[in-house]
């Protein structure tokens, strides 16, 4: 049985200001949880539990004893959890604050979210950053939280497999004043005629604006992406536009 002050603890971490002070987050759900059995990113405190998972789940947790679980009842889950269909399973996380890696960014391709606020879209982009090779992401201060419950089920586990950081774009532009940017931009040269040179940094801006004027300053190269001339849409999704862009990125 959870006691008051855990609940009130637990659900104090849907809000950034609390995961900030307490440097711990929630992740929900079979999949994410057991995930977080086997990753080194991060330090898992503890795991809450309805009976039936801690029973199927007997083998993998006996494997990871310093963990401490909690057995509690579906009205208690619901209760602690985010979500409006609770899913079985939910673990308490600490995390540290993590280091701009620039050799690691020296290897390959480091992506810059500038101002992308949609937890959706930018799980998304983990995913696809994953999946083409890319071992670290660097948000913008306002771009969405990389501890957002939302974000969170949206990255479906690729968070304990890429480095994840909030950097602001000037600081971040010192940090890799050797690197070319690249950036998303209707007015760009088109992607199938560039080829690029890695390591480099690729920038997504916003869903609705795009990238901030004073961060395209600072592209080296502007990047369109062509569309069929009977076309009508005047935009892709950000998440789908940074797929297409690692895949010819990464390709060349």
């Amino acid at each position: 049985m959870l006691s008051k002050n855990k609940i009130h603890h637990l659900t104090s971490l849907q809000n950034k200001k609390f995961r900030e002070q307490f440097c711990e987050f929630l992740i929900e759900g079979d999949k994410i949880v057991k995930e977080s059995l086997v990753q080194k990113n991060f330090k898992l405190l503890e795991i809450f539990a309805v009976e039936r998972w801690v029973e199927q789940n007997t083998i993998l947790l006996s494997k990871n004893k310093q963990v401490e679980i909690t057995i509690i009842s579906e009205k208690e889950l619901g209760r602690i959890s985010s979500l409006k269909s609770p899913n079985q399973v939910i673990a308490r996380l600490a995390f540290s604050e993590q280091v701009f890696n620039l050799p690691l960014a020296s290897a390959g391709l480091t992506i810059y979210l500038d101002g992308v606020q949609d937890p959706g879209n930018a799980g998304t982009i983990i995913r696809t950053a994953e999946w083409f090779g890319v071992k670290q992401i660097v948000f913008s201060p306002d771009s969405v939280d990389r501890f957002n419950t939302k974000f969170l089920q949206s990255c479906m586990g690729s968070i304990f497999r890429i480095t994840l950081l909030h950097i602001d774009y000037q600081e971040f532009k010192k940090l890799t004043i050797d690197l070319p940017w690249w950036g998303a931009s209707l007015s760009g040269k088109n992607i199938d005629d560039y080829i690029p040179s890695l390591p480099g940094v690729l920038v997504m801006g916003s869903e609705g604006s795009g990238i901030r004027p004073e961060v395209e300053k600072l592209l080296d190269e502007k990047l369109k992406i062509p569309k069929n001339n009977n076309a009508d849409t005047e935009s892709l999704n950000v998440s789908v536009a940074t797929g297409i862009l690692l895949n010819k990125l990464t390709s060349s």
